[in-house]
């Protein structure tokens, strides 16, 4: 899955099943058609890293699936330099063995 994304040389086709030959859209993204200008895959690994980093870092202890936007950036660093960049981190819904686990180096 890494290095999929919605559009783009080389990219993998998503358009919401307006086109039989498109790939389907992971995760009923359907439904932000028309409000965001792309979605990129990340691998489970990738997330565990961009919580270690937001927890080093910006002292913030992260879920999963509350890093995917920073695991997106740091997996992705070179097609987003020089851009203005929002994404949304959340969580701290994680076990303490999840925390000694993924958070500790």
């Amino acid at each position: 899955m890494e290095g999929r994304t919605g559009s783009g040389a080389g990219a993998s086709r998503h358009n919401c099943g307006r086109d039989r030959r498109a790939e389907p859209v992971p995760g009923g993204a359907c439904r932000y058609y028309g409000f965001v200008d792309d979605i990129v895959l990340v691998e489970d690994h990738t997330l565990v890293a961009a919580m270690r980093h937001a927890h080093q870092e910006l002292g913030v202890v992260l879920e999963p699936s509350g890093a995917a936007g920073l695991a997106a950036l740091l997996t992705y660093r070179e097609r987003f330099r020089g851009q203005l960049i929002g994404t949304i981190l959340s969580g701290g819904n994680i076990t303490v063995e999840q925390m000694q686990q993924w958070l500790v180096p």
